[in-house]
């Protein structure tokens, strides 16, 4: 995923509760907001620059976690064979403020990886959350 197609302003907007009951996707987006206000917020008070970026990398971490596990529950299917890498600042726990995500899906059967559009979706979640 890449932040140079997603407008800078867009950044900036808080993610508004869905109207009607919550889904997981609704709720783990107010999560995801409520979380990078706190890291900010712990920033602008003197919390260091490592200790910022790492917290972002671990709120990148559990988001895919629990969007990996939430596709395999409603897919019914197993995640065995899949593997999720980190790469670039994400890879190397540097994940700054509004920089993209790479993530790259590792797969040990061929037919999965060509006929497993739900693995996919992942990406559409996690830009979704702002995790562009």
């Amino acid at each position: 995923m890449t932040s140079a197609a997603r407008p800078e302003s867009n950044r900036e907007l808080p993610i508004k509760p869905m109207a009607g009951p919550a889904t997981p996707l609704s709720e783990l987006a107010a999560q995801c907001e409520d979380e990078r206000a706190r890291i900010r917020k712990n920033f602008e008070h003197g919390v260091g620059a490592k200790a910022t970026l790492l917290a972002l990398c671990g709120l990148a971490d559990s988001t895919l976690k629990r969007v990996l596990q939430t596709r395999v529950k409603l897919h019914d299917s197993a995640a065995d064979g899949l593997s999720l890498l980190a790469l670039g600042g994400y890879g190397r726990r540097m994940l700054f403020p509004f920089s993209d995500l790479d993530i790259l899906f590792l797969s040990a059967n061929e037919k999965r990886e060509k006929n497993s559009p739900a693995d996919f979706r992942i990406f559409a979640t996690m830009w979704d959350l702002d995790f562009a």
